[in-house]
């Protein structure tokens, strides 16, 4: 099974907890969140964690073991939502990385990235068929300089 090392959290007054400075939601590890409980146990009773996507309606509620994960509060949830320790970690280290380079075949690439979303969800709407929901694991938003700007709209998914 799957463990989840990182997640948001509301406060008492049920808003989530948003980090000023990195102008996006403050992102807790399971190991920080442990220590909290153990040495501010009224900062930590005031707390409540939640999965990580992008969008709100979809984040689930999460409870922090003492084993070093969160678990999802309900066990009814889709085992296919679980995701690995290292995609999770992947995913955190590449949102703090505001330049990335790639090389793409034998093609070098150099990215500035200004903002990423986490597991937006993305709809599309065929000419004959219903609209289809599509959630990718990151999105990153990068600037002209960038020779793919043109090409990918300044849109790394």
């Amino acid at each position: 099974m799957a463990r989840k090392i990182w997640a948001y959290a509301k406060d008492v007054h049920e808003k989530f907890i948003y980090n000023k400075q990195l102008e996006k939601l403050e992102i807790f590890y399971i190991w920080d969140v442990l220590k909290l409980k153990q040495q501010h146990p009224e900062a930590y009773s005031g707390l409540k964690f939640y999965s990580t996507e992008f969008d709100e309606i979809n984040r689930q509620e999460l409870i922090p073991t003492e084993y070093g994960f969160f678990r999802y509060q309900s066990d009814e949830v889709d085992k296919n939502r679980q995701e690995s320790i290292y995609h999770s970690t992947a995913m955190l280290v590449l949102q703090e990385m505001s330049e990335i380079n790639f090389t793409i075949d034998s093609d070098n690439y150099h990215f500035s990235f200004s903002k990423f979303l986490v597991e937006p969800c993305l709809k599309f709407q065929h000419f004959d068929k219903n609209e289809e929901k599509y959630y990718p694991d990151l999105i990153g938003y990068f600037g002209e300089d960038c020779e793919l700007y043109d090409k990918w709209n300044g849109v790394w998914r």
